[in-house]
């Protein structure tokens, strides 16, 4: 082993206090040396010893600060037992020295505090000491922050240790934390002071212990220096919260505050408050919110009447639901909570042109939307209500809002599990009688509330109800308006998924198509119907081939409207059952798609080519194989335009690897399309195609390299000569659409294309 002179030595030192870049690298290198075996910490402390004990502060404080940067740099195992109580030792003498000396002192303690083998009462020798010698908030920023990280890594570490100080501990850290107003140690505080106001007992501190976290609600801070970034006074006051709930002890002390806030001018304060409540409610429990209900009520009650502030009036119902759900094991009380809220709302519910009708409304759905029982409470005060002024009401108008009001308890009634007239108070009513009879009165808006209300109602209308509103439904879909009967439709809809064979037997008797015999305007109704029952399975087995019967209508308004339909179905994502494997499967829809004589200028065919690439794309590999095994020998032969497009259009959404070859035959047929065609819309779907197929290729395969330069030399022989202005165009087009192939693959022929596209004509525009 080398000797210790030639390892540490004083002039070692001196050299490296020249220099903090220098201090530190030599640590560093002690530290290895230390941990190597080629030096011994006892023989480092005794070459630090002149500077550790010299008269000269600064001196000592150079000694201090290497030792302690030595201790940081060793590993956290390192250091025994004995060694680690020598070191605390050291280390509760240096905090008595000169107030210069404790940022060294700390930086060391810091280290030693995160050792492993740290003996049991260092926690608490380095506290006591620290406690009667160093005032925190004195201490530089960074050396506040080392403080409390020495209390982060011991209460995670030692907490049981430090307990062991009773309420010594708590004192000091109350005294230590108070006052501190740097950002960043208050987010490190904060995140720390829950579970130090959890696990030490407060005592008679309690309040004090409050009071030292409360100084800071709610968070006033804005952050003005480049020390400040990525902290903003959301992120404190979402740190600081937890602290100020953090013991049901805390009630006496927050809830006042939350009180006092709420009833301020100041919009955070209020948002602040009513987050803290909601966070601390369920600590604080029935016991420490209880005295407080009334207060709380009056605070919220004014973001809530008429609450013209939307976020606050949400925050509002928010807390009302989060103090409803918690002294809800208390029926007692709960019920009069709730009868306090009724009360003060009563008043404004009494006629439906008053101002503060819906926001009345609100609170009370709010309030309902707790569970069953709050809910029963309200109904019980509120149906009566309703249905008394819907009684004596004229005015349509009113009618509707009064309709929409009791369509929301119906709402929140039926989540949680039961109807209105169940409830033994309100069982003299009859709201599901009531709205079918209503829907006689002629007007679209009111009609469609009251749909809606009798959807709402579904599970609890009775068989007569429901045959009722069947005839009903059928009655509105021949005499009104497209918005209507969409409405009549979602509700055909939403019966039958809960009645299908009594929605099966209303398609049979009303809407079965009878071609030839009714006006074309009734069989276009009957397919709507058709088509919106055909997202529930039972009936779409059974409505869907009566549509797909109609695609090639003689009729064109039929033949569209089924196309349309049809469209619409496949495009939609929330159907109970995969529609597109049916159509294809057991209704053949792409054969009788593609067999519908045309011409490219035909309006569905935008509609049959969207139905065919919705229904390609879902398909299995191997039944999309299937399809190009039936339909690419067909491309290559000469055919129409139209039927040239559709097979095209079918092929464009394959997946990467169904296997489809380019023959030289194809590949004539495809250029005369692209470049030669007179309509815009076969040429654009034909270069569409073309890119499609090179994208999916092996841009280093012969057929790849092959058909590339196919359609290179036809463009450039198009371009060149003397034709007219409309293939030259068309050559720019499919020379775009190719460009986008070898970009998107990332082809190594990119350079080539974009080149080309540079040297376009300058007379042909797109």
């Amino acid at each position: 082993m080398a000797s210790l002179a030639s390892t540490v030595s004083r002039e070692r030192f001196l050299n490296a206090f020249e220099k903090n870049e220098t201090l530190n690298i030599t640590c560093q290198e002690i530290a290895s040396e230390i941990q190597s075996g080629h030096a011994k910490l006892y023989a480092v402390v005794e070459e630090l010893g002149p500077f550790i004990t010299d008269k000269d502060v600064n001196t000592r404080e150079k000694g201090i600060n290497a030792l302690s940067s030595i201790l940081s740099h060793l590993p956290k195992e390192y250091l025994n037992e004995n060694e680690l109580s020598f070191v605390t030792s050291f280390y509760c003498d240096r905090l008595k020295d000169h107030h210069s000396i404790i940022p060294s002192a700390l930086k060391g303690i810091l280290a030693i505090v995160q050792m492993k083998h740290l003996p049991r009462d260092s926690p608490e020798r380095l506290f006591r000491v620290f406690f009667d010698n160093v005032q925190c908030q004195s201490q530089l920023v960074s050396d506040r922050r080392n403080i409390y990280l020495i209390f982060t890594t011991l209460l995670q570490n030692r907490i049981e240790d430090l307990k062991a100080m009773g309420p010594d501990f708590v004192y000091g850290v109350i005294t230590c934390i108070d006052g501190e107003r740097d950002p960043r140690n208050l987010m490190l505080l904060f995140s720390i002071l829950p579970q130090f106001i959890q696990e030490f007992s407060l005592g008679h501190l309690t309040e004090e212990m409050f009071e030292v976290i409360a100084c800071y609600f709610p968070v006033d801070f804005n952050p003005s220096g480049s020390e400040e970034v990525g902290i903003t006074r959301d992120d404190l006051a979402e740190k600081l919260a937890p602290c100020l709930c953090a013991i049901p002890q805390f009630a006496e002390f927050c809830i006042p505050l939350i009180t006092d806030k709420l009833f301020s001018n100041l919009k955070v304060a209020k948002l602040d408050s009513m987050n803290l409540l909601c966070k601390g409610i369920q600590t604080f429990g029935i016991k420490g919110i209880e005295s407080h209900l009334t207060e709380l009520w009056s605070a919220l009650r004014k973001d809530i009447m008429p609450g013209v502030d939307l976020e606050l009036k949400n925050a509002s119902f928010k807390t009302v639901t989060a103090i409803i759900e918690l002294i809800s094991s208390n029926t007692k009380l709960c019920e009069s909570f709730i009868d306090s809220i009724i009360t003060d709302m009563k008043s404004s519910l009494y006629d439906v042109q008053l101002s503060m009708f819906r926001p009345a409304v609100k609170i009370l759905e709010c309030v309902a939307t707790v569970n069953k029982e709050s809910c029963v409470h309200v109904l019980k005060v509120i149906v009566p209500l309703c249905l008394g002024q819907y009684s004596v009401k004229t005015s349509i108008p009113d009618k509707i809002i009064l309709i929409e009001t009791l369509n929301g308890f119906i709402k929140i009634s039926s989540e949680h599990g039961f109807h209105i007239n169940s409830v033994p108070e309100l069982s003299w009513t009859d709201i599901k009688q009531l709205y079918l009879n209503e829907l006689s009165i002629q007007h679209k808006e009111l009609q469609s509330w009251l749909l809606v209300g009798l959807t709402m109602q579904k599970l609890y209308l009775s068989k007569t109800h429901r045959n009722s509103l069947y005839e009903k439904l059928c009655s509105l879909i021949e005499t009104t308006c497209n918005e209507m009967r969409t409405i009549c439709h979602a509700t055909f809809l939403a019966f039958a998924s809960l009645y299908p064979e009594e929605i099966s037997d209303v398609i049979r008797e009303k809407f079965r198509l009878e071609i030839g015999e009714e006006a074309i305007e009734v069989q276009i109704r009957k397919l709507e119907v058709l088509a919106a029952v055909a997202k529930t399975y039972k009936l779409g087995i059974e409505v869907l081939p009566y549509i797909v019967s109609q695609m090639n209508a003689i009729n064109p308004e039929i033949s569209f409207t089924a196309l349309t339909c049809l469209q619409r179905l496949v495009a939609t994502k929330t159907i109970d059952y995969d529609i597109q494997h049916y159509l294809h499967n057991e209704c053949s829809i792409i054969e009788k798609l593609t067999a519908i004589n045309m011409s490219p200028v035909d309006w569905r065919l935008d509609l049959i080519l969207n139905i065919c690439r919705l229904i390609v794309r879902s398909l299995t590999f191997e039944e999309q194989e299937s399809i190009v095994n039936k339909y690419s020998d067909i491309l290559s032969k000469s055919i129409s335009e139209t039927d040239a497009v559709l097979i095209m259009n079918i092929f464009i959404p394959l997946r990467q690897n169904v296997n489809f070859t380019l023959g030289p035959d194809l590949l004539d047929n495809l250029c005369n399309l692209a470049l030669s065609n007179t309509h815009s819309n076969v040429r654009s779907t034909t270069c569409k195609f073309i890119a499609v197929v090179l994208n999916k290729m092996n841009d280093h395969s012969e057929c790849y390299q092959r058909v590339l330069l196919y359609f290179k030399e036809k463009i450039d022989i198009s371009l060149q000569s003397n034709t007219n202005i409309d293939v030259k165009q068309a050559a720019v087009l499919l020379q775009i659409w190719l460009t986008k192939a070898v970009i998107t693959k990332g082809s190594c022929d990119v350079e080539i294309f974009l080149n080309k596209v540079n040297k376009w004509p300058k007379n042909i525009k797109l």
